[in-house]
């Protein structure tokens, strides 16, 4: 529930929530596959801060203090494959 809360709002900004954290996740593979030093500490808290919450009532506002640490990967993930769309794209004219 931490990761993959249905407690919203509204149905967009589920939807919102669900696609930054879906892009988050690849952005972090994303940086542990070039082996960028970053990974380790994001990687790290995300494993740490939400333990407690794994096992005790959750709420959406518990994951506010790491939302932005989400952010960052998923921006991460964004730009490669914008990069990647943008040499394919180059390459086909």
């Amino acid at each position: 529930m931490f990761w993959f809360s249905d407690d919203h709002d509204s149905v967009a900004q589920a939807r919102s929530i669900l696609l930054v954290t879906l892009l988050s996740f690849a952005g972090l593979l994303l940086l542990a596959l070039r082996r960028d030093a970053i990974a380790i500490f994001i990687a790290a808290v995300w494993l740490v801060y939400p333990l407690i919450y794994y096992v005790v009532q959750h709420d959406r506002r518990y994951r506010m203090p790491v939302l932005w640490l989400t952010l960052l990967p998923a921006g991460y993930a964004i730009s490669a494959a914008s990069a990647k769309l943008r040499k394919l794209w180059q390459f086909r004219m």
